[in-house]
């Protein structure tokens, strides 16, 4: 059924498929032959603190009255800047050598992207996990969703039940936040103490 769509409408020669294909393999093998995982951790703190930056004006400008709600969040937000800045000295640092430490510091980095999959899913679409980048119910895409739609249900229909969803959605984001810097502050010896030195 979908190879049939796919031939008929989409991509009749598959060449736009066969060219993401390849794409997509040279990512993998790119990636399969880096020592370490090619992502600055420190990115994604600067683009949480851009995005909380936009949703905190985003709901002044709509009138939500309590923005010491947010509060929480934003400590959440800078004290995971902080860490991951830390993160990523140590990590750029590592020697390649020490492959036990390299493998704890790639496992770090991709765990950090699974702190914000929240197992209950957002309010009113629970198949969409992500707690910070997810599309929104209008079709377009957008970070700290969760807290957005929450509050978008609430301005439609004041009460003190969607009132509770909203602040439901900010406590799951700040916990969020708070697993990611966990994932980074963690002792790297911490299960297995440090190596003997020789």
């Amino acid at each position: 059924d979908k190879l049939d769509y796919l031939l008929r409408f989409v991509d009749p020669h598959l060449k736009a498929t066969e060219a993401i294909t390849r794409l997509m393999t040279e990512i993998v093998v790119q990636l399969s032959a880096s020592t370490k995982i090619p992502f600055d951790v420190r990115e994604l703190g600067h683009s949480l603190e851009d995005e909380f930056d936009e949703l905190r004006s985003t709901l002044y400008v709509r009138g939500m009255k309590y923005l010491e709600k947010l509060d929480n969040l934003q400590w959440a937000v800078g004290n995971f800047t902080t860490v991951a800045a830390d993160f990523q000295l140590r990590f750029v640092r590592d020697d390649v050598a020490r492959v036990l430490d390299t493998r704890r510091f790639n496992d770090r980095v991709m765990q950090v992207s699974r702190a914000f999959i929240h197992p209950e899913g957002l309010p009113g679409n629970p198949r969409v996990k992500n707690v910070l980048f997810a599309p929104n119910s209008k079709g377009g895409d957008s970070t700290f969703t969760g807290i957005r739609e929450a509050f978008d249900a609430y301005e439609l229909s004041p009460s003190k039940a969607l009132w509770d969803v909203v602040e439901q959605q900010i406590a799951i984001a700040m916990l969020s936040v708070q697993s990611a810097t966990r994932i980074l502050s963690e002792d790297l010896f911490a299960r297995g103490g440090a190596p003997p030195s020789s």
